[in-house]
């Protein structure tokens, strides 16, 4: 199943901001439950994947648009889930 077009677009951008990170992770980090999402994220932190806090905020805004925009379509729970993640790093 593809991501609905708004989630596809910002997984596109988000993997041009995070080096090492492709569309592919993006929408499988945004799949998994919010636990794993935090998980996963204290996983990057450890290896010394670490956005800047510009680049952080980047990409929140992005995720932010996309749930806007994508409404009650079919994985915006994740990037919800994906966007209060994303937050902890900052």
């Amino acid at each position: 199943m593809s991501a609905p077009k708004p989630l596809a677009d910002a997984y596109a951008e988000l993997a041009s901001l995070t080096p090492g990170m492709t569309v592919a992770d993006w929408h499988d980090f945004t799949s998994l439950p919010p636990d794993a999402q935090g998980a996963a994220l204290a996983a990057y932190r450890a290896q010394g994947w670490a956005p800047p806090p510009d680049v952080v905020g980047k990409m929140l805004q992005i995720l932010g648009v996309a749930v806007q925009v994508a409404g009650d379509v079919t994985g915006v729970a994740g990037a919800v889930g994906a966007l209060a993640a994303l937050k902890s790093l900052v």
